[in-house]
């Protein structure tokens, strides 16, 4: 009974490192929530490798991909939508979209206007298709249930490039986002 509780521990702890790691990383991005204190890469890390050495493993889990792929970069839009954090939803802009919507400021008074309202604090979205339009292009269909039970579904489309020059070379960013329709209520 013993050596079980041991390794139910160990395992418990394994799991709070990993959490541990991923709340630092969070602290530092602007995806923090504010509950989450505000720490420093270098503390956050020290603190993790600390933990994990007094359970025996010497090596912190690897930082997440600098540059993720597109599921995850909508994924990541969709939870900032849902959360109305409109600074993140901005951060995944491409260059050539940030020149066309405008500052931040501009950019959020598209949130006012009806095709893109519904986006932000939606109740639930499922992502239907994520299809490759060539090479450094992708489309990713979205369907969005707005807040309110009796509101249609509705499907937007977002189109994204991978970035081949400048500071934000390699990663997928956001080009645009078009709504296509919403969905027939059957009676």
């Amino acid at each position: 009974m013993r050596a079980i509780t041991v390794v139910a521990t160990l395992a418990l702890l394994r799991t709070t490192a990993s959490f541990t790691w991923f709340s630092c990383l969070a602290s530092t991005t602007r995806y923090s929530r504010p509950h989450i204190s505000k720490k420093t890469d270098s503390a956050c890390r020290i603190e993790t490798h600390a933990l994990l050495l007094s359970m025996g493993q010497t090596d912190p889990p690897p930082p997440p991909d600098p540059h993720p792929p597109p599921t995850t970069v909508i994924e990541l839009q969709l939870r900032s939508l849902q959360a109305a954090d409109l600074g993140a939803v901005f951060e995944h802009a491409s260059p050539a979209n940030r020149r066309a919507t405008g500052p931040l400021s501009r950019f959020a008074t598209l949130f006012a206007t009806p095709a893109y309202r519904p986006l932000l604090g939606f109740a639930a979205s499922e992502m239907v298709s994520a299809l490759p339009l060539g090479p450094g292009r992708y489309r990713v269909t979205v369907m969005i249930s707005p807040e309110g039970s009796d509101a249609p579904r509705l499907r937007y489309s977002w189109t994204l490039g991978r970035q081949d020059a400048g500071e934000y070379e390699g990663r997928w960013m956001v080009d645009g986002v078009v709504l296509e329709g919403m969905e027939e209520r059957v009676p």
